[in-house]
């Protein structure tokens, strides 16, 4: 329960102690205990929001690069999360590329990824356009679950092929002919250049990954052409009040795994595994009393959205592009000399 430490052991509350003292205060902080737990948290909380200070933006060995979470970069643009990047513009998540544009999830594994444009879950590939869970080769667009595969358009589920256009073979020459025609007809409708409409996707708009990122309510879900999923898989059986886990882990019975319990936020239906049981028991911590997917939400407000925010340095007010919104609980958000100066 430190902040903004650096080299140090047997911290708490950014105290220092023994180890003898450090080691008899953890016994003594009973986190088995559910009451004490949350006490625990929300001192921690209070703690954090006063006296922590953040990172405008975690950009390290990087140059002519903005974002966040960003190493060995250069000329990486409005990009977060990525590692030995050139060239990038509104990457995230990805790992040794270079040349690429709206992409997600994607990079070198066995080589670099490059020329890349609305590309996801792919890597080691060469000029990928539209493409989904496509891995390794080149010149692919409209692709997916394609593996070791060239020169192929709108094809689906293929390995180590080549010149395919709806998975169907064609001669070298044909293959591009067919293919500037139908990217002809798709400019002509105005559908070349987007990745797969929404109507395609198998999943409602609300039970992907998408929403811990790009949230919407359902009407403009529905407004821009998703699906919206009202009856969301759920626990079966009458719910007891969460309020009825016993406090202590260690009072906690078998029995409980075959209890179902109403989420103390959300409301909704969760249980606790005997597999759960066993690792909090084994850890010594209070069984929980939200439902994994609120659990979830909680563990996602501290991670930051792809979104750079307009604010000064708190300290000498340097005007910032900051990874930390404008909101109390991001109270000290300092430049990189500033944040140097304080915490090293």
């Amino acid at each position: 329960m430190c902040t903004n430490l650096r080299q140090k052991q047997y911290y708490i509350f950014n105290e220092p102690h023994t180890k003898e003292e450090y080691e008899t205060k953890m016994k003594q902080l009973q986190l088995g205990s559910y009451v004490t737990l949350q006490y625990l948290v929300k001192k921690f909380e209070d703690f954090r929001a006063a006296n922590a200070i953040y990172r405008s933006n975690k950009i390290d060995q990087c140059e002519g690069s903005t974002g966040h979470r960003l190493f060995n970069c250069k000329d990486a643009e409005n990009c977060f999360e990525l590692e030995e990047a050139r060239d990038a513009l509104r990457c995230l998540e990805g790992v040794q590329i270079k040349d690429c544009a709206d992409c997600v999830s994607f990079g070198g594994v066995k080589t670099v990824a490059e020329l890349g444009y609305e590309v996801q879950e792919s890597c080691d590939f060469y000029n990928f356009k539209f493409c989904n869970f496509c891995y390794s080769k080149d010149n692919l667009e409209y692709c997916d679950e394609c593996s070791n595969c060239s020169n192929c358009f709108g094809c689906i589920g293929l390995k180590n092929e080549s010149f395919r256009i709806f998975n169907k073979k064609y001669p070298e020459a044909d293959y591009h002919a067919l293919k500037a025609k139908i990217v002809k007809h798709m400019k002509k409708n105005g559908e070349y250049g987007w990745f797969f409409p929404p109507d395609y996707s198998p999943f409602a708009y609300n039970e992907t990954e998408v929403m811990e990122y790009f949230s919407l309510e359902k009407e403009e879900a529905l407004r821009q052409g998703f699906r919206w999923e009202d009856e969301l898989p759920t626990v079966e059986g009458v719910a007891l009040d969460s309020i009825s886990i016993q406090d202590s882990v260690t009072d906690a019975k078998d029995e409980i795994t075959k209890q179902v319990f109403a989420c103390e936020i959300s409301g909704k239906k969760f249980v606790i595994t005997s597999q759960e049981l066993a690792f909090h028991k084994r850890m010594g911590v209070a069984l929980p009393r939200r439902s994994p997917g609120q659990r979830h939400k909680d563990h996602l407000k501290e991670r930051l959205v792809c979104h750079l925010y307009d604010r000064p340095c708190t300290k000498c007010g340097t005007p910032l592009q900051s990874a930390y919104p404008l909101i109390d609980r991001y109270r000290k958000v300092y430049c990189d000399e500033c944040y140097f100066k304080a915490v090293y």
